[in-house]
């Protein structure tokens, strides 16, 4: 095929490409979205069991005196 027919095919379905393009998208922005808040969720919880675990906190003295 000829760049001339590529060019034809594309202008008859740019409709279609472009809808495939911003479908894609939109996924792909809706999946980043989603695995985002879901690792921020999975790292809150790990700090928060890692504070638990802390020597630190085990070891400190449970009054406020000096």
């Amino acid at each position: 095929m000829s760049f001339l027919e590529y060019w034809a095919i594309l202008r008859r379905r740019w409709v279609l490409i472009a809808a495939i393009v911003v479908l894609d998208v939109l996924l792909s922005g809706f999946s980043y979205r989603r695995a985002n808040q879901a690792s921020g969720y999975q790292s809150c919880l790990t700090v928060y069991v890692a504070d638990l675990s802390a020597p630190s906190i085990v070891a400190a003295s449970s009054s406020l005196e000096t």
